[in-house]
């Protein structure tokens, strides 16, 4: 589990991409997406699910975090000991890019509420 003081990045755009993140405590902002997200969020989850070298955003803590790192195989065990956790991911795989298009075509930020994964 790592622990990170609000400020610092979890990850920034173009990094490499070999994991996604789970949010147990505080928030996270995607910055090129305008996001906010709450515990229980996942986030960086495109990295397991494409073939992109690099991340397409910034993920910054705006308050005092706990994240814990969850790599392809990690994932893979989750998936089958906790099926409810791969459900999760794909509906917020699902999710995000349609709440994305609806924001943008209301001309306002989607980040406007802070979102969680797996609701």
């Amino acid at each position: 589990m790592l622990r990170i003081k609000a400020g610092p990045v979890v990850f920034q755009q173009c990094d490499p991409v070999d994991r996604l993140y789970f949010l147990s405590a505080g928030r996270v902002h995607i910055e090129e997406h305008d996001i906010d997200l709450a515990a229980g969020s996942i986030f960086g989850e495109m990295a397991l699910f494409t073939d992109q070298a690099t991340r397409t955003a910034t993920a910054r803590c705006i308050e005092d975090a706990q994240v814990r790192e969850i790599d392809e195989k990690l994932f893979m065990r989750l998936q089958l000991e906790h099926p409810a956790f791969g459900m999760s991911v794909m509906r917020t795989i699902t999710r995000r890019p349609i709440e994305n298009a609806r924001a943008d075509r209301h001309g306002h930020a989607s980040g406007a509420a802070t979102r969680s994964a797996g609701a």
